[in-house]
């Protein structure tokens, strides 16, 4: 080699030499550059994980905040049975509503899961226009139990109650429910 950094051929050993030596002179900063390019890269992944995490996160919050996440069976027993539950948990009804409704974990929600065993519910169907006979009865883990009935119209019976009854043609449909966890 030149010291200008020409090549000149010798033989061939020394040909094949030379641009090896030029590479490996190089080889350290290349390795901190490709370092450098890994650690931007992860980072660049760690902050994108990082905010689409926070973004989950304020998504299920708002969520919970905006729309009820019971069903429609947890407001049909609702309507029967949580005046008796907010004198029993000592709060306000609409407390034990939200407690279930939206599953906040609150003091109300807490001592509902506590005071609640378990809760049984019938539907029974007459011929015609006529309304539903809804039944819920509630045992208490103190061994206690509350029956309360109501009579709702066709169309504020749970849609899937309706469509079991239009299925099975059966008059009197039975569903167990559970406080939410």
């Amino acid at each position: 080699m030149t010291p200008t950094g020409e090549l000149v051929a010798v033989g061939r050993e020394d040909a094949r030499r030379a641009p090896v030596e030029r590479i490996s002179e190089k080889a350290p900063a290349i390795r901190r550059g490709a370092e450098k390019k890994v650690k931007a890269v992860t980072a660049g992944l760690l902050t994108a994980a990082a905010a689409a995490a926070a973004l989950a996160v304020a998504l299920l919050f708002w969520r919970r905040r905006s729309a009820p996440a019971g069903s429609p069976l947890s407001a049909l027993v609702l309507d029967a049975l949580q005046h008796d539950w907010s004198r029993r948990v000592g709060t306000s009804a609409d407390d034990v509503r939200e407690a279930v409704l939206r599953g906040a974990p609150t003091a109300a929600s807490d001592r509902l899961r506590a005071l609640v065993g378990d809760v049984e519910v019938d539907f029974t169907f007459d011929e015609g226009a006529s309304p539903v006979h809804v039944v819920a009865r509630c045992a208490y883990t103190d061994g206690n139990t509350i029956t309360a009935t109501l009579e709702r119209p066709w169309e504020n019976v749970p849609q899937e109650i309706r469509a079991e009854y239009l299925r099975s043609g059966e008059k009197k449909i039975h569903r167990r429910w559970r406080p939410p966890q």
